[in-house]
């Protein structure tokens, strides 16, 4: 059952300042420039192609998980719990991700759930693998302390979920520190 409303938004934004002239930029001495990229999804086109800069989008798993070290933990695309709660839902395409391992002095968007020193994750493989946009289902991607690892889909199609591609492993690569993972992921249901 998809979400009866969804409204998100993912937002890239790299800014500086150089004196150097940029091809391609304004430039000149203090001069700023931006890099901007906005990506909207919802409901209000749900599954069709993007209008206005909206694509479908009507469910979305987000959770900060603890993976004890030397460990691992699967997300399952066709079988999670929505951020309304509600449990054994599934996606057919996914349309964003975003993972960020909490590192020392962050907390999670809540701020109950601190970061620590663990080194790093790797993201993928596993069984029936979730092949994000690497081409090949055996690929990984490795996320170290504090940093982030997102994608945001500009198409109605997204990255296909099937039952040979649904399951998104996460290993923790240190074997002191738990990790703790930020996941958002967004999808569509049909």
């Amino acid at each position: 059952m998809a979400l009866g409303r969804l409204s998100l938004q993912t937002l890239i934004n790299i800014a500086w300042q150089c004196a150097n002239t940029l091809t391609g930029f304004p430039s000149g001495p203090g001069d700023s420039n931006n890099v901007n990229k906005t990506l909207t999804y919802g409901t209000g086109t749900a599954n069709t192609a993007i209008v206005n800069g909206i694509s479908g989008c009507d469910t979305l798993y987000a959770t900060t998980l603890t993976i004890s070290a030397s460990g691992t933990t699967t997300i399952n695309l066709q079988s999670f719990t929505d951020v309304a709660g509600v449990g054994s839902q599934s996606m057919t395409r996914v349309k964003l991700w975003h993972f960020r391992l909490l590192g020392t002095g962050e907390l999670s968007p809540d701020g109950t759930i601190a970061g620590n020193g663990c080194s790093s994750i790797t993201i993928g493989a596993g069984t029936t693998p979730f092949g994000f946009n690497f081409g090949t289902a055996s690929n990984t991607n490795k996320v170290e302390n504090a940093d982030v690892w997102e994608q945001g889909k500009g198409t109605a199609a997204g990255v296909t979920v099937s039952g040979t591609n649904n399951n998104i492993l996460i290993t923790n690569n240190d074997s002191v520190n738990q990790a703790q993972v930020v996941v958002v992921i967004g999808g569509a249901t049909t």
